[in-house]
């Protein structure tokens, strides 16, 4: 499930960035990179794998505050990597904010196929 979900994310932001194809932002960038600027791969990137994580993480924990802790730890590292990537210039806060909300739909429909097949399993 994760290889899956990982290697499909990519897929879909690769595919945007084609379709798409928004130019970086003008002006000085404190690092070089090429490319289209939306959405973000970094900002989708993150959003995925500490998410698809964090899932994981929960359905096999039983201890409520760690589960918290994981939890604030993986908000906090995918919102810095977005304000990382507008500091650095490379992306227009859109292409973050994009790069999220397309992640967010992304892992919510792998979770809920992921819930239904294992009631599906239960029943059988």
């Amino acid at each position: 499930m994760f290889i899956i979900t990982m290697l499909e994310e990519r897929l879909l932001e690769e595919g945007l960035k084609y379709l798409l194809s928004r130019s970086r932002p003008d002006g000085p960038h404190l690092v070089e990179i090429d490319g289209h600027s939306f959405p973000s791969q970094h900002a989708m990137n993150a959003f995925v794998l500490y998410g698809i994580i964090l899932f994981l993480l929960w359905t096999h924990l039983n201890h409520y505050k760690i589960k918290v802790l994981l939890s604030l730890l993986s908000i906090t590292i995918i919102l810095a990597m977005g304000v990382s990537r507008i500091y650095l210039g490379v992306h227009y806060p859109s292409d973050i904010f994009g790069g999220y909300l397309i992640s967010g739909f992304w892992l919510t429909a792998v979770i809920l196929y992921a819930r239904y097949h294992k009631e599906k399993n239960k029943k059988a």
